[in-house]
């Protein structure tokens, strides 16, 4: 299991994550609990999307979860785009992407690290941190996913 150190990587995005030391299998997403109504968002965020309050308590989300929905991307997105072909290198590959439902209530829109004909409604879910690219520099880039927990389902 590989530790990292916050020098070691970057990530998409500052707050997605509940630490930025340790062993990746110990990191969860991080995420943000209203006091007033109760709301659950991913990340923090400077108000309430529910009730617009700013009574707001970081949290640690869970790493497991149920698929709630899912799609398949069959055609490359738009922008500067870094995954799903090894970051440009070859012919774009569809994947799955879902909306992970975490027990906390909150949906995560996810990539799902699984074949394109695995994916089921209410299946369990995992957490899974992992390199999406390396920067310019060379440094690795950390983003999340969502696989089954099932191993024959991957």
């Amino acid at each position: 299991m590989m530790n990292i150190t916050q020098a070691q990587f970057a990530t998409v995005r500052d707050d997605f994550f509940s630490s930025r030391e340790g062993p990746l299998a110990d990191i969860a997403l991080a995420g943000t609990v209203c006091g007033e109504c109760g709301e659950v968002s991913l990340g923090s965020v400077p108000a309430c999307p529910n009730c617009q309050s700013t009574a707001l308590t970081p949290t640690t989300l869970s790493r497991e979860g149920e698929l709630y929905s899912y799609t398949i991307v069959r055609n490359r997105p738009p922008g500067d785009y870094k995954g799903g072909d090894k970051a440009g290198e070859g012919p774009f590959v569809p994947f799955p992407v879902g909306l992970v439902e975490l027990p906390e209530g909150i949906r995560v829109l996810s990539v799902l690290d699984c074949p394109l004909d695995a994916p089921q409604v209410g299946m369990p879910m995992q957490l899974d941190i992992y390199e999406l690219y390396r920067d310019e520099t060379g440094q690795p880039v950390l983003s999340y996913r969502f696989r089954p927990v099932d191993e024959e389902a991957r």
